[in-house]
């Protein structure tokens, strides 16, 4: 039997928006910055396209979306070609990333970054970025004390390669070589009634897919209490 990742569920749904918060997430973290039809974001970790999609026609900005997982690739390009938008995807990991050295004003990276080898992505998003450009990332924070089998339990199901509190958050972008880093907590949107999302899934959906977002639902009831996020803003 065939056996599925969390990001595989994300991908197989074509879930748009994973992130916390989805768009109105997104524009929180940018409402404040200057952006426009000459401004580089490198949406790192697209997804589906959501975000990407979404800055490239708010802003009419030159968005570049990557992501290494296959289908998620695929699942952009459709979007990107459906609603006509001149966004460029690109197949390849953080750790390696096919960019010019300071070529990009913004990465955006939206619950990412914890499923990655940290500090390989954030040398290549440091690389990538123009001087004083910002790496803006939403990322899981751990809130409070947690027992080392609630970790294990929760990195083990999502495949999170680091699971760090606020402080550890910001030692490690200040030692990836990042000069000014801010963190900031997210409104709640576990209540909000509009939709945060959207799917895109694929025509045969595996039944242990459905079995595995159950578990995940299960998962955010039971820690919950732990399993916080934070906007993160590192300027190079």
């Amino acid at each position: 039997m065939s056996v599925y990742t969390y990001i595989d569920l994300l991908s197989i749904l074509g879930i748009g928006g994973a992130h916390p918060g989805g768009i109105k997430a997104t524009d929180i973290m940018l409402g404040g910055e200057s952006i426009g039809p000459e401004t580089v974001i490198l949406d790192a970790g697209c997804g589906t396209g959501q975000t990407s999609a979404y800055l490239s026609s708010r802003y009419g900005a030159k968005v570049l979306a990557l992501d290494n997982h296959p289908l998620m690739a695929e699942k952009a390009r459709q979007r990107f070609s459906m609603q006509s938008l001149p966004v460029k995807v690109i197949e390849s990991s953080l750790e390696s990333m096919p960019l010019a050295t300071g070529s990009v004003d913004y990465c955006l990276s939206e619950s990412v970054l914890s499923f990655a080898d940290f500090y390989a992505s954030a040398k290549e998003i440091h690389r990538v970025l123009k001087s004083s450009g910002v790496l803006y990332a939403i990322e899981l924070t751990i809130d409070g004390p947690a027992r080392q089998e609630e970790k294990h339990v929760i990195g083990s199901f999502y495949g999170f390669r680091q699971m760090w509190n606020e402080e550890e958050w910001k030692a490690a972008c200040l030692y990836a070589g990042f000069r000014h880093v801010e963190i900031r907590e997210l409104p709640s949107f576990y209540d909000d009634e509009e939709p945060l999302t959207d799917f895109y899934p694929s025509d045969d959906v595996p039944e242990q897919v459905f079995q595995l977002l159950s578990q995940h639902e299960q998962m955010l009831k039971q820690y919950r209490h732990l399993m916080n996020y934070r906007i993160i803003r590192a300027q190079k």
